[in-house]
């Protein structure tokens, strides 16, 4: 029996390596060799550079002690961190201001590398030109030639915007609808926050930001009628941004206030809630769960703005851009104590009506009182048979219209002792148009 080193030897004597084998290993070996060459070869370079005394290959020896290399420190530090940063603050107008425009915000768009990120990043942009010019404009510093600017510029962001999303479309169209979900958002919200100026010295000063952000909007809301995302993808966009939104929300909790934790994390349970219920709608209607999960997306990610950019919140109210969404419980609840409201501003009319010696004032406020007794027992019979739409619709009315009939019969009224003008128990609207405010996400898809 032959030895195991002799068929080997045997073996390796049939094995050759092909012609453009042998070349490929050469040129490797030699790639490896002048990257990697020996410590003798070295020194004998480095002897070879110095023999070289032609004129094209002088030699130049600097040497920097401590001294002159801390200041070369310094200036790189200064120019590459120090001024970069500080430019982040500034304004139109401020020495700096091309830098943080020039530079930094042109180096961050570099780094935007999907379309997605580069929809993102244009729109942060818009929101931060349209924060300069507030800010300017509390200060009595936007002149109107600075104005125009930022208005220009509000739009090419716009339109940088809306041209991403044209273009994602081609590559992503749920990608697409997302990115348009987003900016929707987005120029919502600051447009929430520019409605805060309104009736203030500002007014005047902003205008032109305000019909670029309006416009935007108007463009914005007409494109995202005609496009409808699929259920999953807006399931899995509306899941990721719960969980960031949770993850900002442990972050900012640490220096919030006790009532401002609790406001968002009752926001946080609307959003858990509405995911939970639009998984129930898709069972037996994919379109109402699709408008209804759009919405509660929406919602997710006003509360990030909300908690991540400082001008929005310290401008407005969580409320008046993430309101609270009522459970079906509470809607119930909430009709009840209005119905309980107007049943004795009811009482109330019936009681004043008497002074009432105007007949033809007399006749119209009787059939108002009709009126509100018939709103008042559909919206009852509605909620007895769970038609939660119906019965706040119908109690809504009925508010405005018993709030209407006080109003009426107030004036005559004889301000003697002992008469009961009711005016403590007024129906107020404004609490009415806050409870519509508060359901109405629900409204739309009961």
């Amino acid at each position: 029996m032959k030895s195991f080193d002799t068929e080997l030897k045997k073996y390796t004597k049939k094995i050759h390596l092909k012609v453009s084998e042998r070349n490929e290993l050469r040129e490797r070996i030699f790639a490896y060799m002048e990257y990697h060459p020996l410590p003798k070869q070295v020194s004998s370079a480095r002897e070879l550079t110095g023999a070289i005394l032609s004129e094209s290959f002088t030699i130049f020896n600097i040497t920097l002690n401590r001294r002159t290399l801390g200041m070369a420190s310094g200036f790189l530090l200064l120019f590459l961190i120090i001024i970069p940063i500080v430019a982040e603050r500034s304004v139109p107008g401020d020495v700096l201001y091309l830098v943080k425009t020039g530079i930094n915000e042109s180096v961050q768009g570099q780094l935007a590398s999907s379309p997605y990120e580069k929809i993102e990043f244009e729109t942060r942009l818009m929101e931060r030109r349209i924060a300069e010019a507030r800010l300017l404009a509390n200060e009595g510093r936007l002149t109107d030639e600075m104005q125009v600017k930022l208005a220009e510029t509000v739009k090419e962001h716009s339109d940088s915007v809306q041209s991403g999303i044209q273009k994602l479309k081609a590559e992503d169209a749920d990608g697409a609808i997302m990115a348009q979900i987003a900016y929707s958002s987005a120029l919502e919200v600051q447009s929430a926050v520019l409605d805060t100026d309104k009736g203030t010295e500002n007014t005047t000063a902003i205008n032109s930001i305000v019909d670029a952000v309006n416009t935007a909007r108007d463009a914005v809301t007409l494109e995202q009628g005609s496009t409808t995302p699929s259920f999953d993808g807006l399931m899995a966009r509306t899941e990721s941004e719960t969980t960031r939104a949770y993850e900002l929300f442990t972050t900012v909790k640490t220096s919030a206030t006790s009532e401002e934790v609790t406001d968002i994390e009752r926001r946080l349970s609307d959003i858990n809630r509405l995911i939970a219920e639009a998984k129930e709608k898709q069972k037996t209607d994919e379109t109402v769960a699709i408008s209804s999960l759009t919405d509660t997306l929406k919602l997710a990610q006003k509360l990030i703005l909300f908690m991540t950019n400082i001008d929005v919140r310290a401008s407005v109210s969580l409320e008046s851009i993430v309101p609270v969404v009522l459970s079906k419980n509470e809607r119930i609840e909430q009709v009840k104590k209005d119905l309980n409201e107007i049943e004795n501003a009811h009482k109330i009319v019936d009681n004043e009506r008497l002074f009432v010696d105007d007949v033809g004032v007399s006749e119209k406020v009787k059939e108002g009182m009709k009126r509100v007794g018939d709103l008042t027992r559909t919206s009852s019979v509605a909620i007895g048979v769970e038609d939660i739409g119906s019965a706040e619709s119908s109690v809504h009315e009925a508010k405005a219209l018993i709030s209407d009939l006080q109003t009426l019969v107030h004036p005559y009224v004889k301000n003697t002792a002992g008469t009961t003008t009711g005016t403590s128990t007024v129906i107020d609207n404004q609490s009415t148009s806050t409870n519509d405010k508060k359901s109405g996400t629900e409204d739309n898809h009961e």
